[in-house]
């Protein structure tokens, strides 16, 4: 079995913009300063996320069964499948 937790891409760039906008607004409610905004953005620069459909492709083609996105909000998601 294997399970991956990970940051996602939009389907979109709309839906994108989208996840960023609530990610922005979330850690903002929980108490991040802009100074750790800036920090957390500059660290995701590094990021490709990639969305969840080719993420789970990836896993098919690589051989895994039964691949699916387990849970997903906005922009995380936990998805995997396991070996044939």
């Amino acid at each position: 079995m294997f399970v991956n937790a990970e940051q996602v891409a939009g389907p979109t760039p709309a839906l994108d913009r989208r996840y960023d906008e609530v990610w922005t607004a979330r850690i903002t409610e929980l108490g991040s300063d802009a100074a750790e905004i800036a920090g957390a953005r500059k660290r995701m620069r590094h990021d490709r996320p990639a969305t969840v459909a080719d993420q789970c492709g990836w896993l098919a083609e690589a051989g895994l069964v039964d691949v699916d996105c387990f849970f997903k909000e906005w922009r995380f998601a936990v998805f995997g499948g396991r070996a044939a």
